[in-house]
């Protein structure tokens, strides 16, 4: 889909007259990045205990090149950027990443305007798989790349209807996939499509209204750790636009939203048994310590087996049980498989204010995630806002900062698994490091004790402030510098976490004079 959209844009640009507008771009961009989270691990582990972070600084380089066309009835702008990071110290994780974006518009007469755009990224999202290891063990984060696919395709229609009317029809098609190199396991995808007919009236010079409906596709492939999950949304909505003056502008756009997830159609899970580990066969790490992650990472040995999977603790909290995965079972899914439908309300509010040498915009919003990473459907709560200071033609700097909340739509389906106890021989871990050999319990899965379902299993709360400031030297040459800070917490019925981070940049990008095609 990705691929002929943008097929569809370069071959638009081709058919084209030759215009005398048309032109090549090349430029190169060269930043320097320094993070203090570069694997955005969390601050705790299980356990309560602090995990180490990993800072670095980064070159991050690599070409542009655009093909535009900025005059006429038919006018597209067609880009790719390639770029290469090398980290100074960490070792590797230094990969390219890929991006591409074209935008298309087609004046068909003085009422109908046409336009196409889509963009496409496949970059690198590193990120640390923390291995906890056993009481006594100080936790060590240990490196994991995952390549992100990501496309976003638009297509659009504007057609004016009379003095005062105007039609407006919207289709997005949104794209994620997330794979991990070692493991299957973690892929996933989700795949986001919507349509949109939006009728307005210009009631005054100041005042504009209408109302419109959307609907929107969700679909959530987990990989092999859940079952595939679809969302449907209706909303119907009602918009308002409200110029106060030349500067001062407020928008609102609010209606309900319906929102269905399928029925899962599962018969049976698969479930892994365990069976205990002698320490004395599991890998070590470098410190001599048990490695018992699931990871692969250099420096570790990997022959015998590995201590993986699960590690129990008492209730004492005292003592850790080694267990790896075995056989897997199937069994029966006796929970409810039909989710009930939700009631809310999606909409964005704006305000826009301009001065001589400012502008600033505040913004609330509250969305359908299209690509939440959850592996279901989500909404995104969005209070933002951006303040923009231009002293002089050469000069830019910018403030942006937002708050975001995300939880789940509807309830999530979470299938009890009852435990069979089963006697075994296994060494146990202490506190202090010594290892003894005693009967512990263990177990198997057995049966389904229930198919509960949990209200809000997902609540994602995310914090972001940022500073940029951009100073052109040259008609060729551009520095730009920006300072960011990233926090976030999540919660749910199973796990807490919380991972920040601070970013630094600086760079250049140096644009060639265009070539007339």
């Amino acid at each position: 889909m990705r691929i002929r959209v943008l097929l569809a844009l370069v071959l638009l640009s081709a058919a084209a007259s030759p215009a005398v507008g048309a032109e090549f771009v090349p430029g190169w961009d060269a930043e320097a990045v320094y993070d203090t989270n570069v694997f955005q691990t969390r601050d705790e582990d299980q356990f309560g205990r602090k995990i180490p972070k990993e800072d670095d600084f980064s070159l991050r380089t690599g070409p542009n090149l655009r093909i535009r066309e900025k005059q006429g009835d038919l006018r597209y702008d067609v880009g790719y950027q390639l770029r290469y990071e090398e980290y100074a110290r960490l070792d590797g994780i230094s990969e390219f990443d890929h991006f591409a974006d074209a935008r298309g518009e087609w004046v068909m007469d003085d009422l109908t305007t046409f336009s196409l755009s889509d963009s496409f990224g496949y970059s690198s999202s590193l990120g640390g798989l923390f291995e906890a290891g056993l009481a006594g063990a100080a936790p060590i984060v240990i490196p994991a790349r995952v390549r992100v696919t990501t496309n976003q395709g638009l297509v659009g229609m504007r057609r004016r209807l009379g003095p005062r009317w105007e039609l407006t029809l919207n289709g997005q098609s949104d794209y994620y996939s997330f794979s991990g190199e070692s493991d299957s396991s973690t892929d996933s995808s989700s795949h986001s499509m919507s349509g949109v007919l939006q009728v307005t009236r210009s009631l005054s010079r100041r005042l504009v209204a209408g109302f419109g409906g959307q609907f929107q596709r969700q679909t959530f492939d987990n990989g092999d750790v859940a079952p595939e999950t679809s969302t449907d949304i209706y909303q119907g909505f009602g918009l308002l636009q409200y110029q106060f003056s030349r500067t001062l502008r407020f928008s609102a756009n609010v209606g309900p939203a319906w929102s269905k997830a399928d029925a899962v159609d599962v018969g049976d899970l698969e479930e892994p048994s365990y069976v205990p580990v002698d320490l004395a066969s599991c890998p070590r790490r470098e410190d001599g310590a048990p490695f018992t992650s699931q990871a692969q990472a250099a420096g570790f040995q990997t022959t015998g087996p590995r201590c993986n999977f699960l590690v129990f603790q008492d209730q004492a909290g005292r003592t850790f049980f080694p267990l790896r995965a075995a056989d897997r079972i199937r069994v029966p899914f006796v929970g409810e498989t039909e989710a009930e439908g939700q009631l809310s309300y999606f909409g964005r509010l704006s305000l826009d204010k301009q001065w001589s040498q400012w502008r600033g915009t505040l913004s609330y919003s509250r969305s359908a995630s299209n690509g939440s990473g959850l592996g279901v459907s989500t909404i995104v709560d969005n209070l933002s806002g951006e303040l923009t200071w231009t002293p002089t033609r050469h000069w830019t700097l910018k403030l942006l900062g937002g708050v975001s909340m995300q939880s789940a739509i509807s309830e999530l389906r979470v299938q009890q698994v009852a435990l069979r106890p089963a006697v075994a021989r296994i060494p146990i871990v202490s506190t202090d490091g010594i290892v003894t050999t005693t009967l512990a319990t263990v177990g198997v899965p057995f049966e389904i004790s229930s198919g509960d379902e949990i209200d809000n299993p997902i609540d994602v709360r995310t914090f972001r402030v940022e500073l940029r400031g951009t100073r052109r030297i040259s008609r060729n040459l551009t520095a730009d510098a920006s300072a960011s800070y990233y926090q976030q917490k999540s919660s749910s019925d199973f796990a807490d976490a919380k991972r920040n981070y601070y970013r630094v940049i600086v760079g250049v990008t140096w644009t060639f004079d265009p070539i007339p095609l």
